[in-house]
């Protein structure tokens, strides 16, 4: 069976991407979410917010574009320090977003140290998604 859909075939790379990214934010979510409160989180339509603003800015900020292959180093570490600019705009996004949010709406977070743990957890996810 052929898939006829020519707007999909043309972004396999991006929802490869996307997905990619999502399932480790999952694993990286639940594994540092265990280790540090020593529970296993359920899901939570914060976590699915959290997961669709990282993933909107990043499509937003252009760190899912595809990139046509050259042997120029000058191309090369201009792309890498493109990405890695816009891994840390996502990153400082996602953490500022999320922070008004638990400043605004729950001034008692569910556990002191879940701020602690959102820094944790993000940077790891911004390091781990530039590869």
């Amino acid at each position: 069976m052929e898939l006829r859909l020519p707007w999909i075939r043309s972004r396999t790379r991006l929802v490869a991407a996307v997905v990619t990214d999502a399932v480790l934010f999952g694993i990286v979510y639940y594994l540092l979410f265990f280790w540090h409160f020593g529970v296993w989180p359920g899901f939570s339509l914060r976590l699915a917010a959290l997961l669709a603003i990282w993933s909107l800015s990043s499509y937003v900020l252009g760190r899912y574009a595809s990139v046509g292959r050259s042997r120029s180093k000058c191309h090369t570490w201009d792309l890498v320090g493109r990405q890695l600019i816009a891994t840390g705009c996502v990153l400082l996004l996602t953490l500022g977003i999320t922070q008004l949010h638990v400043w605004v709406f729950s001034g008692n977070p569910v556990n002191a140290e879940y701020p602690a743990f959102l820094i944790i957890f993000l940077g790891s996810l911004a390091v781990l998604s530039s590869f």
